[in-house]
């Protein structure tokens, strides 16, 4: 292996208007905790930069949003800086340590300055103080098949996604995040988008907020997913947005609080979930200021809607941290059409033996 490491506040590789660069099983390497020290900094059209294979190595111990394992911005004093600045970035089957941020991309607030094609996938983040992944002004994304080990911080996030367009999640465990699991704010609400944008077999909770925050968020598929927090799901100003076969869950709260009324939009359909929340939570359902109790009574304020959803106790495995269910309330009563042909843990839908997929992220073994 080879060991690039940097010292001070300097990054360990500073990539400035360079395309076709690959890093394959090296460490990427700067944990001096100090301002703007980086393990891999690109800038002003770093163009199809791969890291695959590799440990990029921040501190794990820094505090300061100025430090980051993999950052893209306009200028290197500022993890946070708009521009044209990297695209078609790759980071695969890696291992990202410590920092204020694991990555944070930075594209520019005008449509047409969006960076395109960066993605996170197979990778596993470990000890970043606040956000492991932090995305701005991306077109063209993807997340798929990380696994995000909780912040250091008790404000820890999990995905910051802003201002984003065409992105598939999918296959992610972001178990135990301590405040917002995954928040998306201005997805397709600025960018043209052609086919949905998914967010697809995920386990998502938080010990303590929000496990999914959408906002303005439009032309998105949400298929099989399994969040559980103080709220499960927060949704707020949407349009064609195709939620089936998710389990959704509260452990003091609202398992869904629809803070725009699902009735509210025709070209949005909620079907085929499981709802639940415990004894000592608010409730089952917000929507807008209409709180309920049970399943049944919301389906009839929201005709149209829920038809063929359930209510129960899906039984984690662990809480937050192991979302595997162990009760058969999500068994076999998902709905085929949304295609999606594996679970989280790959294994195939519908289990062998069945002929109807189940709710959630794992296929109910």
């Amino acid at each position: 292996l080879v060991r690039i490491v940097g010292v001070y506040d300097t990054a360990a590789v500073f990539i400035v208007s360079t395309d076709y660069v690959t890093f394959k099983n090296m460490t990427l390497e700067n944990t001096s905790n100090v301002a703007y020290s980086y393990s891999l900094f690109m800038t002003d059209t770093a163009n199809y930069i791969t890291v695959d294979s590799c440990h990029v190595l921040n501190s794990d111990i820094a505090t300061s949003s100025l430090t980051g394992a993999i950052i893209s911005s306009d200028i290197p004093t500022s993890t946070s800086s708009l521009g044209y600045n990297a695209n078609h970035f790759t980071l695969s089957n890696s291992l990202v340590t410590g920092g204020y941020y694991g990555v944070r991309l930075n594209g520019a607030s005008t449509l047409g300055d969006y960076t395109v094609g960066n993605r996170i996938l197979n990778r596993e983040f470990v000890d970043q103080y606040v956000y492991p992944v932090y995305m701005y002004a991306q077109d063209s994304m993807d997340l798929i098949g990380n696994f995000v080990n909780p912040p250091r911080a008790t404000f820890g996030d999990g995905f910051y996604l802003f201002e984003v367009g065409n992105y598939n999640v999918e296959l992610n465990d972001l178990s135990g995040i301590p405040d917002w699991g995954m928040y998306v704010f201005d997805g397709n609400e600025d960018v043209t988008s052609i086919d949905p944008s998914r967010i697809v077999n995920n386990f998502i909770s938080s010990t303590s907020d929000y496990a999914l925050y959408l906002n303005d968020v439009n032309n998105t598929q949400l298929f099989h997913n399994t969040l559980a927090g103080n709220y499960g799901l927060y949704i707020n100003d949407f349009q064609q947005i195709d939620a089936r076969n998710n389990i959704f869950a509260t452990g003091g709260q609202y398992a869904v609080w629809y803070a725009d009324s699902l009735n509210g939009d025709p070209t949005t359909l909620f079907d085929f979930n499981l709802y639940y929340y415990p004894p000592n939570a608010q409730g089952l359902i917000r929507d807008q200021n209409n709180f309920f109790t049970d399943l049944t009574s919301f389906q009839t304020q929201s005709p149209g809607n829920n038809t063929s959803s359930v209510e129960g106790d899906p039984f984690f495995v662990n809480g937050a941290f192991d979302m595997h269910v162990q009760s058969a309330f999500a068994n076999d009563v998902g709905d085929n059409s949304v295609n999606v042909l594996v679970d989280i843990d790959g294994d195939v839908r519908p289990a062998a033996g069945s002929f109807i997929v189940d709710l959630g992220a794992e296929e109910f073994p």
